[in-house]
C-alpha cells in the first residue's frame, strides 16, 4: 500500500475514534503515523491540524452554547501554553 494512501487511512480512522468517542485519538494515529516512518515533528503536527479541524468543527456546532465568562480563561491558558509546545517541538526538531 502506498504511504500516502495509508496516512489518509490512518487519518481518517482517527476522524472516526475522535468522532465516536471524543478522545483518545492520538493513542491510535501518533503510533501507527511513526510506524509509518515519519519523524515525530511530522506526526505531531499532522496530528495537531486533524485536532484543530475537529476540534473547530465542535466548537461551530456548539457554538450558541458557548458561555464566555466560563471559557475565557481556560482559552487564554490553552493558547499561552501552545507557544511553550511550539518551542518544545522546535527542540525536537533541531536534535
Amino acid at each position: 500500500m502506498d504511504l500516502s494512501l495509508s496516512m489518509l487511512l490512518m487519518l481518517f480512522m482517527e476522524g472516526i475514534l475522535q468522532r465516536s468517542i471524543s478522545c483518545a485519538s492520538g493513542v491510535f494515529s501518533i503510533p501507527l503515523l511513526l510506524l509509518a516512518r515519519l519523524g515525530l515533528p511530522e506526526t505531531v503536527g499532522i496530528h495537531l491540524i486533524c485536532s484543530i479541524v475537529e476540534n473547530g468543527l465542535g466548537v461551530y456546532q456548539l457554538r450558541r452554547h458557548i458561555r464566555l465568562r466560563e471559557t475565557t480563561l481556560p482559552v487564554l491558558l490553552r493558547y499561552a501554553s501552545l507557544g511553550v509546545g511550539i518551542w518544545a517541538l522546535w527542540q525536537v526538531w533541531k536534535c
